[in-house]
């Protein structure tokens, strides 16, 4: 055999070749026994390897093109960058390499430092999941069977989910590390199924919290809070119907057993929303104390939605107005009216008590003072602390 001339890597190769070669002719050589023949032939292939490796390193142009060629095909998983030549420019070596499976997403990534390059390199399967899924999953809001608002968030958050960093960037594998000159590229795959994991996860997590959120809605009797676990119920289901979409378009099917717990939930949703108001009653329903009850009612209908009736399904206000009380003072007359209001479910469960003393002064009699209070229960600031516990139970 001859080895000059002969680059030392292709040395090495080829001499390795040989060696595995001959320790197989030792082997059968050692236990052919009776089957000579057998022998024979194995003794005439390596022979004949010896014959391939002679003609390999006497042809220097083979030799070049192995060394050109190679790195190309590499399927190095984050190991040393392999110098190619410049018979092809650095795009043209990555685009020989080819991922373990077609459907594989492939990205590419060429600069002057190898982290960037492979940065580069996800960054590109990051936008072609974002360009694949979104020709395929594009949703129109008349096409949503959910509503126009969710149909409209589902799409926000669907377009939001495919922008954001590939999450799992570790399984974008890099298959080819190249360099030529100061230029280092790299080619790296991803499967479907991996580009698709955090999207599933964020799938079923949502999934979850929909069907969680559905049945603390059926289950609640506070109007507030059973108002906060729809929008929060909503709000996930938008999400996850984004997510839904995602998996589609990257061909990945996912049980959604939340879709008809949330179709019932939004079906009784709306019939709670239409019935829901303050429903107003009162204690005090002769005398004077029916006429504080009505002016009460006054100021109630002026800011809420309020109805004078039995309670069907919202918040029911309970009046209980005192008998006006009148003294003397060192102002004059004042007379006092004390009153309560019990907020409550319309099956008796109480949710607050509000009180207000109101007050009315009269310099010269009683009735310029009981005069001075009526104005007051219509217009005083009395009323604004009362509000403020009111506006928690406005549903939006």
């Amino acid at each position: 055999m001859r080895f000059s001339h002969v680059p030392f890597d292709i040395f090495v190769v080829r001499l390795t070749q040989v060696l595995l070669v001959l320790t197989s002719v030792i082997a059968l050589s050692a236990c052919a026994g009776s089957q000579d023949s057998n022998a024979d032939e194995v003794r005439a292939r390596a022979h004949g390897g010896y014959d391939a490796l002679d003609r390999e390193i006497d042809d220097g142009s083979s030799a070049n093109s192995w060394a050109a060629t190679k790195p190309a095909t590499s399927t190095r998983n984050g190991g040393d960058f392999i110098q190619v030549d410049d018979s092809k420019s650095m795009m043209e070596h990555l685009a020989l390499v080819s991922c373990a499976d077609a459907s594989f997403i492939k990205g590419f990534g060429i600069a002057d430092d190898p982290r960037k390059a492979l940065l580069q390199a996800q960054k590109s399967i990051a936008e072609q999941i974002q360009s694949e899924v979104s020709s395929k999953t594009e949703m129109s809001v008349q096409e949503n069977e959910y509503g126009k608002d969710v149909a409209t968030e589902s799409s926000y958050s669907m377009k939001a989910m495919v922008s954001s960093r590939l999450e799992n960037a570790q399984d974008a594998k890099a298959i080819a590390n190249l360099k030529q000159g100061a230029q280092f590229g790299v080619v790296a795959c991803m499967s479907k199924t991996d580009a698709a994991t955090p999207f599933m996860r964020d799938f079923e997590t949502l999934r979850d919290s929909t069907l969680l959120l559905s049945k603390i809605f059926a289950e609640q009797n506070h109007p507030v809070e059973k108002n906060n676990a729809y929008k929060q119920a909503k709000d996930a289901f938008a999400r996850m119907l984004a997510a839904e979409h995602i998996l589609q378009g990257l061909g990945v099917n996912a049980q959604n057993e939340a879709k008809d717990a949330f179709k019932t939930m939004q079906k009784d949703y709306n019939v709670f929303r239409s019935q829901y108001a303050f429903y107003f009653s009162s204690n005090g329903t002769e005398g004077e104390p029916a006429k504080w009850s009505g002016l009460v009612f006054q100021r109630l209908a002026a800011n809420y939605a309020v109805q004078n009736a039995a309670c069907e399904m919202g918040l029911k206000l309970t009046l209980t107005p005192s008998n006006v009380e009148c003294k003397e003072g060192s102002l004059g007359i004042s007379c006092v009216l004390d009153m309560n209001l019990n907020g409550s479910s319309c099956q008796g469960e109480s949710f607050f008590a509000l009180n207000a003393k109101v007050k009315g002064v009269g310099r010269y009699d009683e009735d310029e003072a009981r005069a001075r209070l009526e104005e007051n229960v219509k217009a005083g600031d009395w009323f604004e602390e009362w509000k403020s516990t009111l506006d928690l139970w406005r549903l939006e």
